[in-house]
């Protein structure tokens, strides 16, 4: 899975629900346009109606806390993938914690 592009050396804004869920849709777009699976090979995996996923894709409709939930699960998409090294990195620093591998990939930016 493709990791978010940074905002550079920008702080950065509050992750909200909404922005998570954006980019949940904006990896499944690329898979299906990858062709991983089409949009009923989803609606499928997922148990949803094709028309539901379609709406949800093309943003006409927003994913439910619990469709999200099971889309992560089913796809195997582990959460933290959706964040940008530098969100990960700005917890770290307010929570204390040291994350080697993130200050690592910063610095070869």
């Amino acid at each position: 899975m493709m990791r978010p592009i940074s905002a550079g050396n920008k702080v950065p804004r509050r992750l909200t629900f909404q922005e998570l869920s954006d980019r949940l849709i904006r990896e499944l777009n690329q898979r299906v346009r990858r062709g991983d699976f089409t949009e009923r090979g989803l609606a499928r995996l997922l148990g949803a109606s094709q028309p539901h996923i379609h709406n949800v894709l093309k943003g006409v409709r927003r994913p439910s806390t619990p469709l999200a939930d099971h889309i992560l699960i089913k796809l195997q998409i582990a959460l933290q993938s959706m964040l940008t090294d530098e969100e990960i990195r700005s917890v770290c620093v307010k929570k204390g914690w040291k994350c080697p591998l993130i200050e690592e990939n910063l610095g070869r930016r």
